[in-house]
């Protein structure tokens, strides 16, 4: 629960604020081996003992990054624009009702697979140009911006039929099986349990 540093030659040095914020002197900052733009925060988040990483970056640095895991790199350049314009959409739609939250929240999109994919900074150009040409286009609907959800395949799932969730949007109500993806690898999923463990989660489960 408590922040400290360490100096080059000195030893560590109590941090009396539960957040520290770095400034690369240069064009970018290294975590992990992984090179990132923007700036760096770390927040000591107590009431859930968690220590959050926080980047901010511009807009448009962050899509660049997150369309190398997003889409391919060898897809066209039109292509590329779409899911740059898709990309931008979601992460805005998101940062909105982050900040629309009654309780504090200290980012705006977080860095899995359930947001965007984000690996920092990388070295393919027609990504940047994609981002460039479709510069402060997002998709919206009734002047709101749009939640551009997209995956690598849907699976045949009929969003007007799944409950919880904002897939009820009227341009996401889809009530039919989507046949676009049907010969994909990733149409179908199969999860292998062994018998033991398996009965074990369903001894378990309050629902059986």
């Amino acid at each position: 629960n408590t922040l400290y540093i360490k100096g080059e030659r000195s030893p560590y040095h109590k941090v009396n604020s539960d957040e520290i914020t770095l400034i690369t002197s240069g064009e970018t900052f290294t975590i992990n081996g992984q090179s990132y733009e923007g700036i760096v925060t770390l927040h000591l988040d107590i009431s859930k003992n968690n220590l959050l990483l926080i980047n901010t970056i511009d807009i448009d640095k962050y899509i660049y990054s997150v369309l190398l895991y997003e889409c391919y790199p060898d897809w066209p350049l039109e292509m590329q624009k779409v899911q740059a314009i898709a990309s931008r959409s979601f992460a805005l739609y998101h940062m909105k009702q982050a900040r629309f939250k009654s309780s504090r929240s200290f980012y705006d999109i977080r860095n899995t697979n359930k947001n965007h994919v984000y690996e920092g900074v990388h070295a393919f150009k027609k990504l940047r140009d994609a981002v460039d040409q479709t510069h402060g286009l997002v998709l919206t609907y009734k002047g709101d911006i749009a939640l551009t959800m997209f995956d690598t395949c849907c699976g045949g799932i009929v969003p007007s039929k799944m409950r919880r969730n904002k897939k009820c949007l009227p341009y996401l109500r889809r009530s039919e099986p989507c046949n676009f993806c049907k010969n994909s690898a990733f149409y179908r999923s199969q999860l292998v349990y062994k018998k033991d463990h398996f009965l074990n989660l369903a001894k378990g489960s309050p629902s059986l």
